[in-house]
């Protein structure tokens, strides 16, 4: 049997509206790790991941398919999304991990490239995944991820800031954590509209 990604439309209240419906189109295979943004105008997109590609779907406010299926490829290998964002010009940012580093690229409300993917990580040894990126209301955003090797010990957490145009604003990435000893793993962002942010993480030794 095969996996699907299903989702159901709520009111503002937790009333469901209508029924469960299919995200992907393509049924063979397995489809996994669904995740959805709305834009402004109520319409939504999701992403999930199919075998070793990332699949776009964009959505109207009614829960139907608006256009078809985008599967997305990446030159840097096997692109399976870590997470998705629409930016405030409704823009989408997507960033993934493939190989042994994370990567992010702009796509159009239709889902079109823009550009071409850049790699986040300055740092190439060991393994960085598990990305996760979010905008503030300029469009400028935040990613974070995991690192296996930087710290010297264990798992560590890092982040970078870039701005609208995708210029990282930190010559390299930071650490999130002052603590190193052991991991600090699984960073998750959260930016206020002014810029601010919070980064959280799990530690094993803190």
């Amino acid at each position: 049997n095969s996996i699907d990604v299903w989702a159901q439309r709520f009111t503002k209240d937790g009333v469901k509206v209508a029924h469960e419906f299919l995200l992907n189109t393509t049924l063979s295979g397995n489809q996994r790790y669904p995740e959805i943004q709305f834009y402004h105008d109520g319409t939504f997109v999701a992403g999930f991941v199919d075998g070793a590609q990332t699949v776009l779907q964009r959505f109207n406010a009614e829960g139907r398919p608006i256009g078809i299926e985008s599967r997305i490829s990446s030159g840097s290998g096997n692109l399976v999304m870590d997470g998705i964002c629409v930016r405030p010009d409704g823009s989408l940012l997507m960033v993934w991990t493939a190989g042994a580093d994370v990567y992010g690229q702009f796509f159009t409300n239709t889902l079109v490239p823009i550009g071409t993917e850049t790699r986040l990580n300055s740092y190439t040894t060991g393994t960085q995944e598990y990305v996760v990126a979010r905008v503030d209301r300029e469009g400028n955003f935040i990613a974070s991820w995991q690192d296996n090797a930087q710290d010297g010990s264990g798992i560590g957490s890092y982040y970078r800031r870039y701005d609208k145009n995708f210029n990282p604003l930190t010559a390299t990435e930071l650490a999130v954590t002052s603590n190193t000893t052991g991991d600090q793993l699984e960073p998750q962002v959260a930016v206020a509209p002014n810029g601010r942010f919070v980064i959280s993480w799990a530690d094993n030794n803190n």
